[in-house]
């Protein structure tokens, strides 16, 4: 094979290939359950052109060099980008009631090529329902090429193989090998589908990229292995394939290395005669491939803004193919292929300045519309505008891990005090019962009670601290998406601020989502250990005693804050007027059952347990029960989304918790 000849035509195919794959499988996963390998196929072949490219490469100069390989980088994927963010933020604000921040930021981060960053920090799983909704996620594949081209261009310059390919091809295949193997030991020791880092980092998935670059390299030789996998049929490997995406998504840890290593046969095998050849180099295919990155891009945000509107249906299906289709047509016959092969500036000063400006235009509309609060082209139900937790006496901004870079201190929980004055007012010595919340987003649902009761009560005094998505309070076990020691050390310091800043008489609430179902796999973990569910409660248990015990010791009280009912259709999505049609909110049923029945059996464990211990356990989801049977039209008034309640559903919650912790000695 002359690999210094013109482009190969059927990468082309095989890209036109992998991103229908893709798009089956965003559509209905059930079709394509592993669909999403045809992103892995995509890693491979970036890898193989981009090593492609370099043999054409005669620059003598490093500067030369690097500026010129970001140069087509840059126009290649940058402008199409920079479009699909800005309609897509749009979109968001005509759609998206509010909770868009995550959105928008990932956006922001795209443009730079750090989605992938972003989404790990945020505990984001890929294979999560929720992550259908943020039209930005797909962009995490993009962060990991842009990335591994931040480190490429260097190997490829300081091995020597652009000075003098023939002698230094040794030193750069050395490299390669070396970087690729440990990237794929990482990823063969730590992935699995509840380990978000895994699937969305670089050093994770760097052996994919560069198992193709290793075979444009391989390609140079006449190897004999090289030789006997050229025999084997194009055909037999592309059914490998596609029987490899009707495998569950769970099975990933095994089909991501067999689909990378059959790309890698497709590769070599795929030849100028038979039928997939064929097929892979007509030109509508070839077309299709050149479409790929704008299909990409194109697919996920129609797929996502649907969900957020008239839902999906098979009816429905031709009517969005054909907007992907006509999208990504517009954007590269109009955006990426002009700027790439007709955009060529004689002054390089001013290409410089035309980018940078364009760039820091564009890149800051998502951070812009971020902070544009007034949802005025918001065309939803604006009732449920701000509608979740309290802003107004609470400084909730403050008052989070996630908004602090290191461990919290003494100084920013007292930030957190829910208080109709400033937080330095807060006296030690005053003579006021002091009741401290803590938890993760099921602590910050209840900020509104403590506000409404501060409002018409001065002799009580409140603060709340909530952590971040996976959090749970406890030192002694952790889950294990999330093994982050922050958790722990947070939930520590705040133990130890409230036995400093609280008296006898005080009370520590905590209120969390950590639940311990029977029948799922075993969910956390003790000193990096994996444990059963059964033992986590045991632990947790013993631990909630100790804690109990030390508090009683010093006059002081502990109340543990049940969950609530989660119901079927969230309102975040199915209040508003655009959603009617949603398949998401079809059907009478208010409950959802299945999680419900895991929560009450958690409930009546709890129950038992904690009254055996002697820990009050505050049961707001009976109470919860009994108000949304009694008012069951205002569903989507009191809850913010399917398991969190508006500031309305907790403002409901008033009059029960005075009655039944103020009220009761």
């Amino acid at each position: 094979m002359n690999i210094k000849s013109s482009y190969r035509t059927e990468i082309d195919g095989i890209r036109a290939f992998a991103v229908i794959a893709v798009i089956i499988h965003h559509f209905n996963e059930s079709i394509l359950k592993s669909g999403f390998l045809g992103v892995d196929i995509f890693f491979v072949v970036s890898g193989y052109v981009i090593t492609l490219s370099f043999f054409a490469n005669e620059d003598k100069n490093f500067i030369q060099f690097i500026s010129g390989f970001y140069k087509k980088r840059i126009k290649r994927l940058l402008p199409s980008l920079l479009v699909y963010v800005v309609v897509i933020s749009l979109l968001i604000c005509f759609f998206v009631e509010d909770g868009r921040s995550i959105f928008f930021r990932t956006g922001f981060f795209s443009i730079f090529g750090l989605s992938n960053l972003y989404l790990v920090r945020n505990s984001v799983d890929y294979f999560a329902f929720s992550t259908n909704f943020n039209p930005f996620t797909q962009t995490w594949s993009l962060a990991i090429e842009q990335q591994f081209y931040l480190i490429y261009p260097f190997l490829i310059w300081f091995t020597g193989f652009i000075k003098n390919k023939n002698r230094s091809i040794n030193k750069l295949k050395f490299s390669i090998i070396t970087i690729t193997s440990i990237s794929l030991i990482y990823f063969l020791f730590f992935y699995s589908d509840i380990n978000s880092e895994a699937y969305f980092l670089l050093q994770y998935r760097f052996w994919e990229i560069g198992s193709g670059c290793l075979l444009l390299i391989l390609l140079q030789k006449n190897n004999t292995f090289i030789k006997k996998i050229e025999i084997i049929p194009p055909s037999i490997t592309l059914s490998l394939i596609i029987l490899l995406m009707f495998l569950p998504k769970e099975k990933a840890i095994i089909s991501i290395p067999c689909v990378v290593t059959l790309t890698l046969i497709l590769l070599i095998s795929l030849k100028d005669k038979g039928l997939i050849f064929k097929i892979f180099t007509h030109p509508k295919i070839i077309y299709i491939g050149k479409l790929s990155y704008s299909l990409y891009l194109w697919h996920w945000g129609v797929i996502s803004m649907s969900l957020w509107t008239i839902g999906l249906y098979l009816w429905l299906i031709p009517i969005q193919v054909f907007l992907i289709i006509l999208f990504s047509i517009i954007s590269f016959e109009f955006i990426e292929k002009p700027i790439r092969n007709k955009l060529d500036f004689q002054s390089k000063n001013l290409f410089k300045w035309i980018s940078s400006i364009s760039l820091l235009i564009f890149s800051f509309v998502p951070i812009f519309l971020d902070k544009f609060e007034n949802n005025t082209i918001f065309l939803g139900n604006r009732n449920r505008i701000n509608n979740y937790s309290e802003n107004e006496l609470w400084k909730r901004k403050n008052c989070s891990n996630t908004s602090i870079s290191v461990i919290p201190t003494d100084q920013d929980f007292h930030k957190c005090w829910i208080t109709l004055e400033d937080d330095s007012s807060f006296n030690k010595k005053e003579n006021k019962q002091r009741i401290f919340f803590y938890g993760n987003s099921y602590n910050e649902q209840l900020a509104p009670i403590p506000a409404a009761i501060v409002k018409k009560r001065n002799d009580l005094q409140f603060n709340s601290f909530f952590t971040n998505t996976g959090c749970i309070p406890s030192e002694r076990i952790t889950p294990k998406n999330n093994k982050n020691i922050e958790c722990k050390l947070t939930f520590k310091k705040y133990l130890n601020f409230f036995e400093n800043y609280s008296k006898e008489g005080d009370l520590f609430f905590i209120s969390s989502s950590i639940i311990f179902p029977l029948e799922q796999n075993n969910l956390y973990l003790k000193n990096n250990g994996e444990i059963t569910n059964r033992s986590a409660l045991e632990i947790y248990l013993e631990e909630l005693k100790d804690i109990h015990i030390r508090f009683k010791n010093q006059g002081k009280g502990l109340v543990i804050v049940s969950p609530i009912p989660i119901i079927q259709n969230n309102p975040r999505l199915c209040a508003h007027w655009f959603a009617k049609t949603n398949n998401e909110c079809k059907g009478k049923k208010l409950y959802n059952n299945r999680a419900n029945l895991e929560i009450i059996q958690t409930h009546n464990k709890y129950l038992l347990m904690l009254k055996r211990i002697g820990i009050k356990y505050l049961d707001i989801y009976s109470e919860v029960l009994k108000i949304l049977n009694n008012n069951e039209s205002k569903i989507y008034i009191y809850y913010y989304d399917n398991s969190h309640l508006s500031r309305e559903g907790s403002l409901r919650l008033v009059d029960y918790f005075e009655d039944e912790v103020l009220n009761k000695k």
